[in-house]
């Protein structure tokens, strides 16, 4: 059995498909191809020996995908040491991004367009809560950190809820899990061919899985397993050089290697591809040439045919022209390669979002067909500090026992001398002539090797903290108490970290208008939510996709809402998949402690610049987590009297005199909530 198919497949050739399912031939090719390509196959080592170096302990011996160091070391009881410098620098990292998570939110096309993208922002949020997809992205951002490249997967599970199903969101290891069209250059991979996601299944449990062809399924693995098990088979290689066609007695049998990478007949378990690749079809449209805008559908809200696009040009061939254009399609199959058998095809069952992979990858760092994270060049260093420090240890437990020589005869047991932690006397004898010594001990000159190989460690561990990244850098170090201070040393850490927040960015971002998709299929028929205002904390219940709304044109739509506003009804969100709106990156970070940090820092320039302070306190309170912060805010500005002349608020004196104090944090200090009275 090939536990690492995708290690394995470039090194066992293969059989001769036989003629029949085309596309499960195909998978079966893309499968190989990708298994084959320096990409996936540099990928899948590299990344699994990176993943080794965070781990740390003996991964961090690896050289070449080998620990043999580490093995013979161990095996003659020398020291071996592993100082992990990879993770900390790495926690540096993911902690920075898990304090500063951003949500995903939509933007308006237009004006008109304000309040539906609001509400629509805030069902993403309840979404992106329901699914955990900060967690997921966080955990994104980890593979790639380590590893260079890792894949988000948003998608529908139907399995609960059959007919509106339930968005999921989960994290995929490239070359462990899945691999795609290693030709693909694209970031969001639209010019890739294919998209594979495989897994191992025992096929009990894939015929329960597809009753419907449990038979089909059960025939042919049977088939191949007796194939597979059998002895003494006659081949078409083997035998006399005139029989090429084998014997009379026993059926040739090609060579089956290549089955063992997706078939194991010992444990009755299949590889299952699941396949997403590109197709395309024509499609025929109507182009105004003077107004540009074309006309794809007809009467009847069907696709135009060819007759029917032709028909409808001619009735004004100097305006209109029929024309066709090739549309791509993403289309999702299941197939087991080992039998070249397709369990289902058809169209992507995404059908608003079938023109791209339900896949997002994140990459770091790419070069042609090498990709790495920030582990790959920490590695060197890291090894020679292990073994310079191992060695150091090693040298003074071998050498540092004092032990005591005099003069004798002969050697009593040559094989003292060996024994490296041996304390026991060294009897040597001299030569004809020689004056006779008294005993002495042996104390070797260890002092410059030592300080050479501790200099040599040390050296190598200043080298990684250049190379990567740390706390301090990041914003992290604690004596960094004002907010300014540390707004700029997160801003000489995000310089050099800029490359994994910006490609993390771009990922999520394309996530988004994924997961936007996924919300406009879902909420297809009316549902009454309680949503939760970001900004205020405050909750409150939305109706999303209303029977009663969805036949309304514009004016009717904004008429009805205004009358829901006044009859104190829930919200309403028109048909998410009717909106025109962007995926965006929210501005205001969504953690506790980012918000925290940025409300020290306006605090500052509040403080010092008094006259900003009522136009910054709307976004100072809306940063902190204030108890009823929706409510504070509120009697915050019935209290505010702004002073003509002055332009100054009456509440908060401009010079911090009038018998109050004038600073920010003393402002803020008297909206807080009184301390509840503890008896004495």
């Amino acid at each position: 059995m090939a536990d690492d198919p995708v290690r394995d497949a470039g090194e066992i050739p293969g059989r001769e498909p036989p003629i029949g399912d085309m596309l499960a031939e195909r998978a079966r090719l893309w499968f190989l191809e990708a298994s084959r390509h320096p990409f996936w196959r540099k990928f899948r080592d590299e990344s699994k020996e990176d993943l080794g170096f965070y781990q740390g302990g003996k991964n961090q011996w690896s050289k070449d995908y080998s620990t043999e160091d580490y093995e013979k070391l161990v095996a003659a009881k020398r020291a071996v040491l592993s100082i992990n410098h990879c993770l900390p620098q790495i926690e540096a990292l993911v902690g920075y991004e898990r304090r500063n998570r951003f949500d995903i939110k939509a933007a308006p096309q237009g004006g008109e367009d304000a309040e539906d993208t609001e509400l629509l922002s805030w069902l993403l949020k309840f979404v992106q809560d329901q699914a955990e997809v900060p967690e997921y992205r966080s955990e994104c951002f980890e593979d790639g950190a380590i590893t260079g490249l890792s894949c988000l997967a948003c998608e529908i599970d139907w399995s609960e809820n059959a007919y509106q199903g339930e968005i999921v969101v989960s994290v995929l290891r490239p070359g462990e899990e899945c691999v795609w069209d290693p030709h693909s250059r694209r970031y969001d991979l639209r010019d890739a061919r294919y998209f594979l996601r495989y897994r191992w299944v025992f096929a009990q449990d894939l015929e329960a899985e597809f009753p419907e062809h449990a038979e089909e399924i059960g025939k042919a693995l049977s088939s191949l397993s007796s194939a597979m098990l059998s002895t003494g088979e006659h081949k078409t290689t083997e035998g006399p050089v005139g029989n090429r066609y084998g014997d009379v007695r026993g059926h040739p049998v090609e060579d089956l290697g290549a089955e063992a990478l997706f078939y194991d007949p010992d444990e009755s378990r299949v590889l299952v591809l699941e396949a997403w690749y590109r197709d395309y079809e024509w499609r025929w449209m109507v182009v105004d040439k003077e107004g540009g805008k074309p006309v794809t559908e007809d009467a009847g809200g069907e696709s135009l045919t060819r007759d029917a696009a032709v028909r409808l040009a001619e009735a004004d061939s100097e305006r209109l022209k029929a024309i066709r254009r090739r549309q791509r399609k993403i289309r999702m199959a299941t197939i087991l390669p080992a039998t070249y058998q397709t369990i289902e095809d058809g169209p992507s069952p995404y059908d608003n979002d079938d023109g791209d992979f339900p896949f997002v990858p994140y990459w770091v760092f790419r070069k042609g067909d090498d990709v790495w994270g920030l582990i790959r060049n920490l590695k060197d260093p890291q090894r020679v500090e292990n073994k310079r420090w191992s060695q150091l240890v090693d040298i003074l437990a071998k050498y540092a026992n004092l032990r005591i020589m005099y003069q004798e005869g002969s050697i009593a047991d040559p094989k003292i001398l060996e024994e490296p932690f041996s304390t026991a006397p060294i009897p040597y004898r001299a030569e004809p002539g020689e004056e006779v010594r008294p005993p002495g001990y042996l104390v070797p000159p260890l002092s410059e090797l030592i300080t050479a190989l501790r200099n040599l460690a040390v050296e190598m561990g200043a080298k990684m903290r250049e190379i990567g990244l740390n706390a301090e850098l990041m914003g992290l170090k604690e004596d960094a108490s004002s907010g300014v201070a540390i707004a700029r040393r997160q801003a000489q850490g995000e310089l050099i970290a800029t490359r994994f927040f910006d490609n993390h960015k771009r990922t999520g971002k394309l996530f988004g208008q994924r997961l936007a998709r996924r919300v406009a299929q879902r909420f297809t028929t009316e549902d009454v939510l309680r949503l939760t205002n970001p900004n205020t904390g405050e909750a409150f219940d939305v109706t999303v996709n209303p029977v009663l709304a969805r036949k309304l044109n514009k004016d009717e739509w904004k008429t009805f809402r205004a009358k829901q506003q006044e009859a104190g009804r829930p919200k309403v969100l028109r048909d998410p998949s009717a909106m025109k709106y962007d995926v965006i990156i929210a501005d205001t970070p969504a953690t506790p402690s980012a918000r925290a940090s940025k409300a020290l820092a306006l605090i500052e320039i509040a403080e010092k610049f008094k006259a900003l302070f009522p136009i910054l306190i709307e976004d100072i309170l809306e940063l902190l987590d204030l108890p009823n912060r929706a409510r504070v805010l509120q009697k915050f500005r019935a209290t505010q009297q702004v002073n003509p002349a002055a332009g100054q608020p009456t509440g908060v004196p401009a010079n911090g005199g009038g018998g109050a104090p004038g600073t920010m944090a003393d402002a803020l200090q008297r909206l807080q909530p009184p301390a509840p009275a503890v008896g004495v």
